[in-house]
């Protein structure tokens, strides 16, 4: 039974993080996502206006000045076209140039902040580049809606000159609001592209959503969710995020609860222990062991209390019913979890070759409905069932 009829997102500073919870109507968390608070460093998405430090024409690069003493490298191998605001006599990029790029990688360890000249927005229904030729429509709409898509996506493409893909909840949406969201993104794109001629690089243009508020681009536009808050900065943040990804539907509450914090409210505490826990109990007394390596991670599905008695745990009906379950509970841990790469499952082993069918066909279906694209590689001849998830 829903405790409410709409997705609840809870957000809580504290002095470690920002941290949000989507929670479902069933109050179970759906996704979280945090922040550092104090975390000024180039993120991506982050959007630059740079000075040219260095061309380094023997590895087709250029170092680049960032805002906050950061420096950038960009690879001009791609040959993407270079955004001036200011550009000296040679015809070719040199020292000095001031170019507008955007942070595809951030520093890590030794490697300087990785940055491009392809600028990109991405919205609830599409996602807008610089790059002229990205263009196309989700692999998950599929049939008439397709050729529907296309036909649209096709139109916003000639209309604002920018590469345009839509995405999976184009597919539910009026055309008017994929056309209205484009519409705005193509407008801001044009702000980005060009500044003010007095601003004076390095110069930090636009920063990227902070990751606490990236739950709120997995919302259907058709949903309502209430963001909840103690703090009226973050509720600020939340709104314009809200507006940005098209969630017309959304309320705002600032917890003001004297007697009861955010977190005892909604109990935030047990919530956040819960995604780092290696071990899910399931409804059926079977649980799932998550364990995450370098180079993977790896879930084992285990009968638990699910198969008591000789009959029960020899009985396929049972352990279909018992790895059904377990897919359901997996696809909600890799998004709540914000698992990507390689997964390998181990579920329960199955003699019917029906019953295996089932359940990757099962699974399938779930990976397409994650906001990430996930997808059901292969079941191994010993029934490892192999997936891959992929980020934005």
């Amino acid at each position: 039974m829903p405790v409410r009829d709409h997705l609840l997102c809870v957000i809580e500073q504290t002095p470690e993080e920002i941290r949000s919870y989507l929670i479902g109507t069933d109050d179970r968390t759906i996704e979280s996502s945090a922040s550092q608070p104090e975390d000024t460093s180039l993120k991506t998405g982050d959007i630059l206006l740079c000075r040219v430090r260095d061309v380094v024409r023997g590895i087709h690069g250029a170092f680049l000045d960032g805002p906050g003493g950061e420096v950038c490298f960009i690879d001009l191998s791609d040959e993407a076209p270079l955004h001036y605001l200011r550009k000296g006599p040679s015809e070719r990029i040199q020292q000095g140039d001031e170019i507008i790029v955007q942070v595809k990688r951030p520093a890590v360890e030794d490697k300087k902040a990785m940055v491009s000249a392809t600028l990109s927005r991405t919205g609830h229904f599409a996602v807008i580049s610089s790059d002229g030729t990205r263009r196309g429509v989700s692999r998950k709409i599929t049939g008439n809606t397709r050729e529907a898509c296309i036909l649209l996506d096709e139109d916003l493409c000639a209309q604002t000159g920018y590469g345009i893909v839509l995405r999976t909840a184009a597919a539910e949406a009026e055309a008017a609001q994929a056309v209205r969201e484009v519409t705005q993104m193509a407008s801001l794109l044009d702000r980005l592209l060009h500044p003010p001629g007095t601003l004076k690089a390095p110069q930090m243009l636009q920063r990227a959503p902070q990751a606490y508020l990236s739950v709120l681009s997995h919302i259907s536009g058709g949903e309502r969710v209430e963001v909840v808050t103690d703090r009226p900065e973050l509720l600020e943040q939340a709104k314009h995020c809200s507006e940005a990804f098209g969630l017309s539907g959304s309320t705002f509450t600032l917890h003001q609860d004297r007697l009861q914090t955010l977190s005892q409210r909604y109990a935030l505490e047990q919530r956040k222990q819960d995604i780092y826990t290696k071990r899910v109990r399931l409804r059926s007394g079977a649980w799932l062991m998550i364990e995450p390596t370098t180079a993977m991670t790896v879930i084992d599905v285990n009968s638990g209390q699910s198969g008591r008695g000789r009959r029960s745990s020899a009985d396929p009906q049972q352990i279909l019913k018992v790895n059904l379950e377990a897919a359901r509970e997996i696809a909600r841990q890799l998004r709540l979890r914000n698992i990507f790469g390689i997964i390998v499952i181990d579920f329960i082993n199955m003699d019917r070759e029906e019953d295996i069918r089932s359940l990757r066909m099962y699974m399938q279906e779930l990976a397409a409905s994650d906001p990430m694209r996930c997808c059901v590689e292969d079941v191994t001849g010993l029934q490892l069932m192999e997936l891959t998830r992929m980020k934005a």
